[in-house]
């Protein structure tokens, strides 16, 4: 990640937890910053699969919380429809997205980057 982004950096003394309210701890994977501002990743696996509603619920009430959701395909088995309803969150796309195995650089940027006004950008 640090080869790739000069405008985004991993904050390796970020909070290992944040309280989210009503008894509910986001746990970020990694948490990101511009210099202003702070962006936590949380990753959903197989085995943090009882969680991943509570967090979506959570994201969908509170859009603006600096918040990402990266949910491996792993957990949305084809012949249960897949991961179709995951694409049809309104979020999917800009603050929820889908990866398998482990999420990539690119399109964690691009996550990352529409959550800084263009001029920010360059």
């Amino acid at each position: 990640f640090r080869q790739t982004s000069d405008h985004w950096k991993i904050v390796p003394d970020a909070s290992p937890f944040l309280n989210l309210g009503g008894q509910m701890f986001l746990f970020p994977d990694l948490t990101f910053s511009d210099g202003e501002k702070m962006i936590h990743l949380e990753l959903f696996h197989k085995w943090h699969e009882g969680q991943l509603k509570d967090r979506l619920d959570f994201l969908e009430k509170n859009p603006e919380y600096p918040m990402l959701i990266g949910i491996d395909r792993s957990l949305f088995p084809k012949k249960e429809g897949g991961d179709s309803v995951i694409k049809e969150n309104p979020l999917y796309g800009s603050k929820i997205f889908l990866f398998s195995g482990y999420p990539g650089v690119e399109r964690v940027l691009k996550l990352l980057n529409q959550t800084a006004e263009p001029e920010e950008l360059f």
